[in-house]
């Protein structure tokens, strides 16, 4: 979390963050922000990769063949980018909140805060 972050930030080793966490949380301290990172990043790939799917396979057949090799996948994943961006923006927001919300209860400064 924020904790390490804060340590790094002030000069102390990586490896001295380390060992602070995990005397602190133990190992699963390490695992902490796994789920929310997981439940805002598996929506997002999924629904970029289906939408890059269809939008290859749509585009293949309606525009002329030289466009296939650049303009293709080029519009194909700037769509599908966007598309998971929008559908994975609730799940990013809750992401944000929490880890803001963490850091607080855990005395960081941040700037987002801070104001």
């Amino acid at each position: 979390g924020a904790v390490p972050t804060r340590r790094v930030a002030t000069g102390e080793t990586s490896a001295g963050a380390l060992a602070v966490l995990l005397a602190e949380g133990g190992p699963a301290a390490l695992f902490r922000g796994l789920a929310p990172i997981l439940l805002k990043e598996v929506p997002f790939f999924v629904v970029k990769f289906l939408t890059f799917d269809k939008l290859t396979t749509t585009f293949t057949s309606s525009w002329p063949e030289p466009t296939h090799a650049l303009l293709v996948p080029l519009a194909a994943g700037a769509v599908a980018g966007i598309v998971a961006a929008a559908a994975s923006h609730p799940a990013d927001a809750l992401l944000t909140l929490t880890t803001l919300g963490e850091a607080e209860g855990s005395g960081a400064a941040t700037s987002a805060t801070s104001g």
